[in-house]
């Protein structure tokens, strides 16, 4: 063996003099424990955060340890770090090392989409709105509409109804106190409104008159409902309709044909004073 490289372990030897006498006996060698390590862990709270930190315990070799991080640090622990693996050589005080490699993890990031239903007819409050929750730490919290609701039991969904259009912000907050905010707009038809066209009727007692309609708002198509009237064939008179559009919103007027008065006159006359004569005369007032 080499007296110069030994490792750990029991070494027996004999040594003879000149005379060939003998003389036996054993050394042992000796080394530390290997070096060892555990470590707890604290994962990333929110995607993108750096509250993380690795909390290690060495032990083994030969104290003390100097500590070289695979982010720069010489700490024995390090904190306010990103998701990601980190790497640390321990070394003790002959110069043995241990590598050792650690995972620290975050959640997805807390997002939320909206599907919405809009408000059916003009100042109705039948709107309605589905919030998603993805991502982020179970349970929720979900404030909105002055109201403040968790989730329990890892619901990721929350609906809203019976509202009116508006802008309603809300914010979502996960169990580690990460948060999203968002604003869901629930949006209305116009009114329905109406302009008319109306031709009177010519000569009293006629049945010349007309009337059509430009119809705007609400939510094509539209249905007009004037009862069992022709709208081309209209005699003085009032006229009332109903407008229905594709949501069943209705608008309900009326309309006015009118017509001019009756041809009238009065008249003075001069009767013939003689037979055959062309004396008479008249006159239309």
């Amino acid at each position: 063996i080499d007296t110069n490289a030994l490792t750990a372990g029991t070494y027996s030897y004999t040594i003879t003099d000149a005379s060939g006498c003998t003389y036996s006996d054993s050394i042992t060698l000796t080394e530390p424990i290997a070096i060892s390590n555990i470590f707890t862990t604290t994962n990333v709270s929110c995607a993108n955060g750096n509250d993380g930190s690795i909390d290690i315990t060495p032990s083994g070799g030969t104290t003390p340890y100097t500590f070289s991080w695979s982010n720069g640090d010489t700490t024995e622990d390090i904190s306010s770090i990103y998701a990601g693996w980190y790497s640390v050589v321990i070394t003790d005080a002959n110069g043995c090392s241990l590598l050792d490699s650690i995972n620290i993890s975050e959640p997805n990031i807390l997002a939320t989409s909206n599907t919405t239903t809009s408000v059916s007819c003009n100042g109705l409050s039948d709107g309605s709105v589905t919030i998603n929750i993805s991502g982020g730490t179970i349970d929720y919290t979900i404030s909105a509409l002055n109201q403040t609701l968790t989730l329990v039991g890892g619901i990721s969904t929350y609906s809203i109804t019976s509202i009116p259009a508006g802008n309603y912000p809300y914010t979502i907050t996960d169990a580690n106190n990460c948060n999203v905010t968002d604003t869901v707009t629930i949006v209305q038809p116009n009114q329905i409104s109406v302009t008319t066209n109306i031709t009177n009727v010519l000569c009293h007692g006629g049945s010349t008159g007309t009337v059509s309609l430009n119809i705007f708002g609400g939510s094509p198509s539209y249905n007009t409902n004037w009862g069992n009237i022709d709208t081309n064939a209209l005699t003085a008179g009032t006229y009332s309709y109903t407008i229905t559009d594709a949501n069943g919103c209705t608008y309900l007027d009326s309309i006015l044909i009118t017509e001019p008065l009756p041809i009238t006159s009065t008249f003075t006359t001069t009767d013939v004073a003689c037979y055959g004569d062309s004396t008479g005369s008249a006159t239309v007032i």
